[in-house]
């Protein structure tokens, strides 16, 4: 937890704190702290760091802007997200400002995310991920009818055709 006078933060795990295109600096999955850095030729490199050392980062970056930009989620975004059995869903800040509405389950240790982006419901992406790092896409629906609800019930549509093993052919590519 890292907090000045006026707000404090949950860094829970699987917390990306910060990124810019080739940095990300954030908490695992399992809550460990980690710096990933990836090279003009796309390739990652990850290292491991305290907890406490993303926390004194986050303090150090919020001290130094005020107010702290996205950190409040997008006005009019839901908070209390309904989702299908066996998936957690939740509005996270996924780093940057950036706010998703993400619903996620493990399947044999790889996670799939369904996701919206909670500033612009325009679409939906179905991601993969091992141990917190992104494998690839899955597929993804732009929406004619923009907006919350219509997002809400896509993303509901898609789990249903990952539990139906309807993109069993892609998820096995991502995940291997």
């Amino acid at each position: 937890m890292t907090s000045n006078t006026e707000q404090s933060i949950d860094l829970g795990p699987d917390t990306p704190v910060y990124g810019t295109e080739g940095t990300e600096i954030g908490i695992d999955e399992d809550g460990c702290g980690y710096i990933q850095i990836t090279t003009a030729e796309e390739v990652s490199y990850t290292f491991s760091v305290g907890k406490a050392a993303v926390e004194g980062f986050v303090e150090k970056v919020a001290a130094e802007t005020d107010p702290r930009p996205g950190l409040e989620p997008p006005e009019d975004a839901p908070t209390d997200i309904e989702s299908p059995h066996g998936w957690d869903a939740a509005l996270r800040h996924t780093g940057g400002g950036i706010w998703n509405i993400i619903f996620r389950k493990i399947f044999d240790g790889n996670r799939v995310d369904v996701t919206i982006d909670a500033g612009n419901p325009d679409g939906v992406a179905v991601g993969g991920y091992r141990g917190g790092t992104w494998l690839g896409e899955i597929t993804h629906t732009e929406l004619d009818d923009p907006g919350y609800e219509t997002a809400l019930q896509t993303a509901r549509y898609l789990i249903e055709q990952i539990e139906a093993g309807e993109f069993e052919e892609e998820i096995e590519e991502v995940f291997g």
